[in-house]
């Protein structure tokens, strides 16, 4: 058991090296600084999607605050 565990964290910290010391060619950034501003972007227009309604960004149709405003008006609609 311990062998297995130490081939597995010396496969890791290997690759987190790689991922943490060797930089991005052009930008002189480091390719887990990359990763980590790209899920953060990804999310963050995910969230401004589902916020603002706008229809590009997700699957659905379900949460979003438009189908809210549309639903609201119908039910008061029909209660005039």
């Amino acid at each position: 058991m311990n062998v297995a565990v130490s081939i597995i964290s010396s496969f890791f910290d290997n690759v987190w090296r790689l991922f943490t010391r060797v930089d991005v060619p052009g930008l002189g950034v480091p390719f887990s600084a990359l990763v980590v501003a790209l899920l953060i972007i990804n999310f963050s227009i995910k969230v401004f999607g589902l916020i603002t309604g706008y229809g590009g960004v997700g699957g659905s149709d379900y949460g979003r605050a438009s189908t809210g405003i549309k639903k609201v008006k119908s039910y008061y609609k029909g209660t005039d």
